[in-house]
């Protein structure tokens, strides 16, 4: 029992030979498949008025003839600035007949949707009329989240750093990526590190084999360690599975080019000044550690709750409580404090965010207290969980 590493290997072969364990990581695996499938299933068609009043069928695609033109699109507007002239062309496309001439600036009126969503109405758009636009987008945003005077003048250099004007980027894997696959790649981990560990300590119990295992020569410390690492391993393997599947899906489909696209162009009210790339590269960053968490909370529970069952229902309640359950914002630290669980920050709507942390003198974003608060929460989960196992 000295030897930790015959430990670990033991209880890898323990998780691995319970069937539970391949036939959830089977159907969470399938799961991520078809949700990168699913388009291909889909079928889209555009209809309009004609000056008669008739109703015309505009085009069908079916999915993969639409990620096609999709595909099409977005290179011919690679590389081009969204200034006067783009911003021309999109809207003089907008109203054409032609569907193809309107699919063809599709993304780029989307983003002056997204900045003045009442410019048709407004006498249009131009180069200047969108950046000022913009800019009261990100600011007026902040309002409906009670910033301080510091944050606000945190922000204010933050935006400084985005270059103006946006220059559209072929990014239709990663904007595919941050858009629709992490949250749903947090949530499989959450479900399958809820079935496959939290039963890892609970087991004992069921099986009579805690008084046993205390009898040895080193008691429980050993053991102890050894389920913790190995709990640890699985759930961040788990998560690199299932972002694997996703970046392999989507650089099959749509290439890897767009890493340096600004955010801005998927998510035009955001503040962050990093790229579409640099967004995903965080949202993984994070899910790693939340699955380190995870797997920690999920094994401290099979020890405080002997119940697998109960400790699986815990971890799928909290889940879905903090999935669909919103706190207003006027509620702010506590409302902040709620989107810090992982199925909350672990999204593409963080990076609408402003709300800062104030740590130790500096103004911490979301995403930066995010990993100084699970790394916390981790040592103290790992701690609490061993003085229970030596009780």
């Amino acid at each position: 029992m000295n030897n930790l590493g015959l430990l670990i290997k033991y209880e890898w072969k323990k998780l691995l030979q319970k069937k539970m364990v391949w036939v959830s990581a089977l159907v969470v695996v399938m799961v991520m498949v078809f949700s990168n499938l699913a388009f291909l299933m889909q079928s889209y068609s555009m209809n309009y008025t004609d000056d008669y009043g008739n109703i015309v069928e505009a085009g069908g695609e079916s999915g993969y003839e639409r990620m096609g033109s999709d595909k099409e699109n977005a290179k011919m507007l690679d590389g081009r600035a969204i200034d006067d002239a783009l911003i021309k062309k999109a809207l003089d496309a907008l109203y054409s007949p032609d569907y193809t001439q309107w699919r063809r600036y599709d993304e780029i009126n989307d983003l002056l949707w997204d900045v003045k969503s009442d410019y048709r109405r407004s006498g249009g758009m131009d180069e200047k009329t969108f950046y000022d636009a913009w800019l009261e987008l990100v600011f007026s945003s902040m309002d409906s989240l009670y910033l301080t005077e510091g944050e606000r003048a945190f922000w204010q250099k933050q935006v400084e750093k985005i270059e103006t004007p946006f220059i559209y980027r072929y990014n239709l894997a990663w904007k595919n990526i941050l858009g629709n696959q992490c949250l749903t790649i947090a949530l499989l981990v959450v479900l399958l590190l809820s079935i496959c560990l939290s039963g890892m300590f609970a087991e004992e119990t069921r099986l009579k084999t805690d008084q046993l295992v205390l009898c040895t020569k080193n008691g429980r410390n050993r053991t102890y360690y050894a389920k913790m690492i190995v709990g640890v391993i699985f759930g961040v393997f788990s998560a690199l599975v299932l972002y694997g599947v996703s970046f392999g899906f989507n650089f099959f489909f749509y290439g890897i080019k767009g890493y340096g696209s600004v955010l801005q162009q998927i998510a035009a009210a955001s503040p962050f000044p990093v790229s579409v790339g640099q967004a995903v590269l965080i949202l993984f960053g994070l899910t790693l550690l939340a699955a380190v968490l995870e797997s920690v909370f999920a094994m401290w529970l099979s020890l405080r709750l002997d119940n697998h069952v109960a400790g699986m229902a815990v971890i799928v309640g909290m889940m879905f409580l903090t999935l669909f359950v919103r706190l207003p914002e006027h509620f702010r630290v506590l409302s902040q404090i709620w989107g810090f669980f992982p199925t909350n920050l672990i999204a593409v709507g963080r990076f609408f965010d402003s709300r800062l942390v104030p740590f130790f003198g500096k103004y911490f974003t979301n995403f930066q207290f995010g990993v100084i608060l699970y790394s916390a929460c981790i040592v103290l989960f790992v701690w609490f969980g061993k003085r229970r196992y030596e009780m």
